[in-house]
């Protein structure tokens, strides 16, 4: 106890007759505090710019695909703000319910991922659809992006209105109104539980 009392009171000496040495030492102690902190915050940074560069690289905060039939799916919510980026547009195509008006359209979708990309030749009729992939020229081009933005906005986009999409070309107006009355505005929600 004593040996313990002795280096107590000898530090506390040493500290009062080098004041410069024991200002140094502080500011070495709090510089080192100070880049703790900084290097924690920075982690902390690059995970959440990780996090959302990823969700930029989906296009979305969700990616949805179609593994199964709507009608076998049991839970049923509605997301506000969730984001969605189509992976399969034949699936997705053929699994809109459409109107029970007929029509039909050949559809042009420009993707990097083969699932997505391709021309479709859509016809429907009270309700249903058939999909096929074909090589007819295309009455309405878009690229993925813009595609989900049709296909899960639920806002129901018109004729006249799809050229003013970003890469969307209208290349047969009569085609387009069909293409515009299979995708009307209708409410939205999510299907998938995680």
């Amino acid at each position: 106890m004593r040996l313990l009392r002795f280096f107590i009171l000898h530090s506390l000496r040493d500290m009062g007759r080098n004041r410069g040495r024991t200002a140094f030492a502080l500011v070495c102690v709090a510089t080192g505090v100070a880049a703790v902190v900084a290097l924690r915050s920075l982690a902390f940074m690059v995970a959440d710019e990780l996090t959302s560069n990823l969700a930029e690289m989906n296009r979305g905060d969700i990616k949805l695909t179609a593994s199964r039939r709507a009608d076998e799916i049991t839970e049923r919510s509605i997301y506000n703000g969730v984001m969605g980026r189509v992976l399969d547009t034949e699936t997705l195509l053929r699994k809109n319910s459409y109107p029970d008006v007929s029509g039909h359209f050949t559809l042009t979708v420009h993707d990097a991922l083969p699932s997505c990309a391709g021309t479709f030749t859509v016809a429907y009729a009270n309700g249903h659809a058939d999909v096929l992939r074909t090589d007819r020229p295309a009455d309405v081009e878009t690229d993925a992006p813009n595609l989900s933005r049709i296909l899960l906005s639920g806002i129901g986009y018109t004729a006249e209105e799809l050229p003013y999409l970003p890469n969307t070309r209208v290349l047969d107006t009569a085609r387009a109104a069909d293409f515009s009355r299979a995708f009307p505005r209708r409410s939205v929600h999510l299907m998938e539980h995680f």
